[in-house]
């Protein structure tokens, strides 16, 4: 898992996605403190066949 500053994830948004694409999973933090996770979809139950129901 990288952990990465909100304002940083903003700037290199882009190379950010590649890694999620690539099955790495990205924390949010925001001063500090995780705030939120990205995950690729093939990790969430059911893959990217499902609804994305409670996935967001």
């Amino acid at each position: 898992m990288v952990r990465v500053g909100i304002r940083e994830f903003k700037a290199h948004m882009g190379q950010y996605m590649k890694l999620i694409r690539a099955g790495e999973t990205i924390m949010l933090t925001t001063r500090g403190v995780d705030d939120v996770m990205l995950v690729p979809i093939q990790s969430l139950e059911g893959g990217s066949s499902g609804s994305g129901r409670g996935a967001v």
